[in-house]
This record gives C-alpha cells, structure tokens and sequence, in this order.
C-alpha cells in the first residue's frame, strides 16, 4: 500500500449538507439538563458542537449525524433520553433536579413536556438519518468520479474492504 503524505482528502459538499446541519441545530432544542450534572452536560455538548463548527465543512454534518444514532444517549444529563431509557421518572424528580421551564408545570405538564421533545427528537432523528443515506449515496458517486486512491483514508478503507471479502462479508 503506497499513501501519497502530501494527497489531500477532499470534503465534499453535499445538497443535503446544509438541511442536515439545521435539523441537528434542531435537535439540540429537544436536550433538557436536569440534575447536578445536567448543566455542565448541556456545556460539554455545546463545546464539541462548537468545535465541530470549526472544522472542516462536513464535520458539523457528521457531529449532526452522530447525534442521531441510538447510540448517541445522554441519560446522565439529559431528561429525554434518561425518561427514554427508562432510568428516571420525571415525578420522582425533585423541584431542585427540574430545568427551570419545567419547575412552574404540573406534573401532567411535565410528563407531556418531555414526551413531547422525545416524539420531536425521534423525528428529527428519522429526517436526519434519511438525508444522510442520500448524503452517502451522493458522496459514493462523487467519489467515484474524482478517484483519490492515494489518500490515508481511501488506502485504509480498500483494505478493509479486501479483507472483509476474504471473509465472505460485502462492504459497500
């Protein structure tokens, strides 16, 4: 395998890029802090949101991405995920573990408040996942056409690709 050091990878833009980033800005209004460690949570999140921003272009794409997989769960901070997940119930919360928006609603409200923001994530996440396959679809055809088979990353996924089909696995 020869990887040429001074190949650049190229981030290519997308028509789904920017309706992407904004459903992921989106999502971060379904997130609600609550308990000792629920504002420095939200922070931590914000960061790397930021830090992905200041990236690359597709980072923030990918950061939007990530976050609307399964396996992106925040139950320790956040009160959508943690009712999700089943780790807590909003009634056995107490007055001083509650958002402030919250600490003024009924317990009805409160119950319909995260159930709300949990429909709405989950939504969301669906819209997100949908673009992005036709983000992939369109970034296979692109990447066909210009063929950078000399960069790190195109040398390591053709390995990983042969090896996976001396396993009897298809990789796309």
């Amino acid at each position: 395998m020869s990887i040429n050091q001074d190949e650049v990878a190229v981030s290519i833009p997308t028509p789904f890029d920017n309706d992407i980033v904004k459903m992921g800005e989106e999502l971060n209004g379904t997130y609600v802090a609550y308990g000792s460690s629920g504002a420095a949570g939200a922070e931590r999140q914000a960061a790397q949101d930021a830090n992905a921003a200041s990236m690359s272009p597709s980072a923030p794409v990918e950061r939007s991405v990530a976050k609307a997989q399964a396996a992106y769960t925040n139950s320790g901070w956040d009160l959508v995920d943690a009712v999700t997940s089943k780790d807590v119930k909003v009634g056995s919360l107490k007055e001083e573990e509650l958002p402030a928006q919250m600490k003024k609603m009924s317990p009805a409200e409160r119950e319909k408040y995260i159930h709300t923001l949990a429909s709405k994530r989950a939504d969301l996440q669906a819209k997100i996942n949908d673009l992005n396959e036709k983000r992939r679809a369109f970034l296979a055809g692109e990447t066909k056409k210009s063929a950078q088979a000399n960069t790190l990353d195109a040398a390591i996924l053709g390995s990983v690709k042969a090896e996976a089909a001396k396993k009897g696995f298809a990789a796309e």
